[in-house]
């Protein structure tokens, strides 16, 4: 999967996002657990279709003990869920789940007090 990552980075160096883009997915399919592929193709999307990066993001597959590297890829789905306002996105719950048993509830402070302000408790 390395050169297939490091292609898709020099594509997206060059301005060539929908080329890089096919090389990140390849990198998804051969090692999923790269975090690279999926926070490098999400960062691409982020300002122009952030729902897209979240999209990309979830693709990366939750282990039974996630690390904090997984926590990062939960954070920015979180992130990118709440500036969108799509508090009602099941993935939504699913990643504050994880970030918190990553990270600890403390983390989740800032979002659980937007979420009680939009009235969305069932989700907490």
């Amino acid at each position: 999967y390395q050169p297939r990552l490091g292609l898709a980075r020099v594509l997206r160096a060059s301005n060539e996002p929908n080329e890089a883009k096919k090389y990140y997915a390849q990198v998804m399919d051969m090692a999923p657990e790269v975090h690279d592929a999926y926070i490098e193709s999400a960062e691409m999307l982020t300002k122009t279709d952030p729902l897209e990066a979240v999209n990309v993001y979830s693709r990366f597959p939750v282990s039974d003990n996630p690390s904090y590297n997984d926590a990062y890829i939960f954070g920015e789905i979180i992130r990118i869920l709440m500036k969108a306002e799509k508090y009602d996105d099941e993935r939504l719950a699913k990643n504050m789940i994880a970030y918190g048993r990553v990270l600890g509830t403390v983390v989740l402070d800032s979002y659980t007090k937007i979420l009680e302000e939009k009235h969305k408790n069932e989700l907490l």
